[in-house]
């Protein structure tokens, strides 16, 4: 996974995430997965469906009402719903750090 932001102190209104949900064995993205990413100190969340391209997933959280789509510290729950009920995947946890 890969986060982008603007820096504004510690706080930042546009956060871009990417990544990919690949299988252990195979280390082949899947595809067609619904992948959220929550932030758990704002309890704000977004969505997308994994794609063929090597990216798997993209998506941007802007914040123009308070300004802070995240702030170093903030932990961001990564979870993905597969389609098939017998497949599942473990949520990832990301703390919020200083880029440097």
């Amino acid at each position: 996974m890969a986060l982008t932001g603007i820096e504004v102190g510690d706080i930042t209104p546009v956060l871009g995430l990417r990544g990919a949900v690949v299988d252990e064995g195979t280390g082949v993205n899947q595809v067609g997965l619904r992948v959220t990413v929550k932030n758990l100190s704002t309890r704000r969340a977004v969505a997308a469906v994994t794609g063929p391209d090597e990216a798997g997933y993209r998506l941007t959280v802007v914040d123009i009402e308070t300004g802070r789509a995240a702030q170093i510290g903030d932990i961001l729950e990564i979870s993905a719903q597969s389609p098939n009920p017998f497949i599942g995947v473990k949520p990832l946890r990301y703390t919020v750090t200083l880029k440097m």
